[in-house]
């Protein structure tokens, strides 16, 4: 028996009918505020009206950092790249990591694009979320 997939947070990804997986926000259809993770009200206009929106895989490093020493849980290897990713066309901006190999061209502004990816195994569970990989190298480098 194989193990089964889950998603970090069922909060922030789901996967579609075609089994595609997506991370989700809300829209607020009295104002348009655009929210991730999705809620079930406006933080622009307090409405309780909002629909469901997939964001898109692109995005953008806005900030990141790398870090170095085993987290007190231990899922995550060290070193262990997260980033800011601001994604385009929406107020959303994801925190998730990066993938490892692509150190030398991490850089604020750098063009990503998320994958789902294994995050750890467990005995009966295999724990997925969204990854980003860099697709073009940005203009400013982390000090």
């Amino acid at each position: 028996m194989g193990k089964k997939i889950v998603f970090i947070s069922n909060d922030i990804c789901r996967q579609d009918e075609n089994g595609h997986y997506h991370l989700y926000g809300s829209i607020c259809k009295k104002c348009g505020h655009k929210s991730y993770p999705a809620s079930s009200f406006c933080t622009s206009c307090l409405s309780q009206e909002q629909e469901i929106y997939d964001l898109k895989e692109e995005g953008e490093i806005y900030s990141y950092t790398i870090t170095r020493v085993q987290p007190p849980y231990g899922h995550f290897p060290v070193p262990h790249p997260i980033a800011y990713i601001s994604i385009p066309e929406s107020e959303a901006r994801v925190t998730a990591p990066l993938f490892m190999e692509d150190e030398g061209h991490f850089q604020i502004g750098a063009k990503v694009k998320m994958e789902f990816s294994v995050y750890w195994e467990e005995e009966d569970q295999i724990v997925i979320g969204p990854k980003y990989r860099i697709v073009q190298e940005g203009g400013c480098t982390h000090a």
